[in-house]
């Protein structure tokens, strides 16, 4: 399988990593910045949108996006989900749809800050972060998702 090519904030410190300003105070997070990168296809990486509402775990094999706030409805629980529900969404092979897990996306250490015009590739899934929210999708199949507060909506 092809590589996976990130474009993202390089707050990883590795190559073409952001580095704070000579004003910015010790431990303060650099802005948001691109970068390219090319990672083996096992691999998978972190990223969170500026707003830090939207944090996402992202590899060749799919998309998981967990959300901290947002004013949409979440469809009820199924049956067999015996964790929580609708805290974020997932996009794999087939169509994108509600997380049922007892983990979070949400403030990982690992996660770089991917820049609101960002785009990360990785195999046949992209994601891309915008003012208005994160979209991904498989461009094998077409299938895929927006993401914001205000919505989530599959496609």
């Amino acid at each position: 399988m092809a590589g996976v090519t990130r474009t993202a904030t390089g707050a990883d410190g590795g190559p073409g990593a952001a580095s704070p300003s000579a004003g910015s105070p010790a431990g303060s997070s650099p802005a948001p910045t691109g970068l390219s990168r090319t990672l083996g296809s096992d691999e998978t990486m972190m990223f969170e949108t500026p707003s830090k509402n939207i944090s996402c775990g992202f590899s060749s094999s799919g998309v998981r996006c967990d959300i901290a706030k947002h004013d949409w409805v979440v469809l009820p629980r199924p049956a067999d989900c015996d964790y929580d529900y609708g805290q974020g969404v997932k996009l794999e092979a087939g169509p994108a749809g509600y997380v049922c897990a007892g983990d979070t996306m949400m403030g990982s250490p690992d996660a770089v800050r991917l820049a609101y015009g960002g785009v990360v590739v990785a195999g046949d899934f992209t994601c891309t972060s915008t003012k208005a929210g994160v979209t991904c999708r498989n461009t094998a199949t077409g299938r895929g998702f927006s993401l914001s507060r205000q919505a989530f909506a599959p496609f």
